[in-house]
């Protein structure tokens, strides 16, 4: 039997701080265009989507190509997307379609504390070693 996604990670990681946060916001506007009702390819879930979106922002990734590529590879990404792999086609079409709630939705999130190891607080700092923000004007 594979290992839970709960034990790739360590608890104070990233990817489980952005799963908590997209978890705690108002996604309203994403699943009212959201297809439910069986017609058509299942839909990758919006949520997932955005926490997506928002991982790969704060790790600094913005190209929808370069983020289908770690969805593959990466760990961390993988436990975000709940080991499911949306194409890069399907990452832009989501982010062109939701380009205003996205920036809504980002605008609220200043910065994401730590060192850049994808450990929240990392060294303790507050603040990564380039200092980065997170959410669209990083």
């Amino acid at each position: 039997m594979p290992p839970s996604l709960k034990e790739w990670l360590s608890e104070g990681h990233l990817a489980w701080f952005t799963i908590d946060a997209v978890g705690q916001m108002d996604l309203s506007g994403f699943y009212s265009t959201y297809r439910n009702d069986g017609w058509g390819a299942a839909a990758y879930d919006p949520g997932m989507m955005v926490a997506v979106l928002l991982y790969a922002y704060c790790r600094g990734i913005r190209s929808s190509r370069k983020i289908d590529r770690v969805l593959e590879e990466d760990v961390g990404f993988r436990v975000v997307a709940a080991n499911q792999q949306p194409d890069f086609r399907t990452i832009c079409r989501f982010r062109a379609e939701h380009e205003e709630d996205l920036e809504r939705l980002f605008a609220g999130v200043a910065a994401v504390p730590g060192d850049g190891s994808g450990e929240v607080g990392g060294s303790g700092s507050g603040w990564g070693e380039s200092g980065r923000q997170c959410g669209l004007g990083c």
